[in-house]
């Protein structure tokens, strides 16, 4: 039976140092309190290296000597509070000092935005359409809804058509996952008819 693997920045809680104390006053030794604890082996073994070495009676984890976080929890939502009114800003922008407070790597921000379920992804294409034309659009959706047309008696038209210049440049915006932020009118690539030439041929069959 192998060793399961280190868990990565594994820190052990006050219940499991002290039963793990508790086995090792009894006699047990870092292979059996592994098997009754399930704890990590190496995890065992360095905690009692460091329980004899500082004589900690207490058991409460010391703070690292670790780098300091360059950004407050202040700043943090600050920033992510930015890339919700502006989702299309890149990362580079967001690193700079005008928008954290201080110059920041894109990882770090990265790494924030997805605490609080935020990440860049591709913007979604769809049409531009007025208010005027949204009204319509669900007009025509609930009248269609309400009469319960039959699809088989409708004649379908088959349409394949092409654009000539569209444009097929996209961009990535800061949003969460899922559809509630998917198709908000801020995170849409809108597409239009004007400056493109269209080029088709129809079919029309029952």
């Amino acid at each position: 039976m192998g060793l399961p693997p280190k868990k990565p920045n594994a820190h052990l809680t006050l219940r499991e140092k002290e039963r793990i104390l508790t086995l090792k006053d009894k006699g047990h030794g870092p292979s059996a309190i592994w098997r009754k604890t399930e704890i990590p082996r190496s995890i065992i073994s360095s905690f009692l290296n460091r329980h004899v070495k500082t004589d900690n009676s207490t058991l409460v984890r010391k703070p690292g000597s670790g780098a300091k976080k360059k950004l407050s929890a202040r700043a943090k939502r600050a920033l992510v509070r930015i890339t919700v009114n502006d989702p299309r800003m890149t990362l580079k922008a967001l690193s700079t000092p005008f928008k954290s407070g201080k110059q920041l790597n894109y990882y770090i921000v990265t790494k924030i935005l997805k605490r609080y379920n935020k990440a860049k992804r591709q913007s979604r294409k769809k049409p531009y359409l007025t208010i005027r034309y949204k009204k319509l659009r669900r007009v025509h959706s609930r009248f269609e809804l309400k009469i319960k047309r039959n699809p088989r008696k409708v004649i379908w038209l088959d349409e394949v058509t092409f654009e000539i210049g569209e444009d097929l440049i996209n961009f990535w915006i800061t949003r969460s996952p899922g559809r509630d932020e998917e198709y908000i009118e801020k995170n849409l690539k809108l597409s239009f008819k004007s400056g493109r030439v269209t080029v088709g041929a129809w079919d029309c069959f029952c």
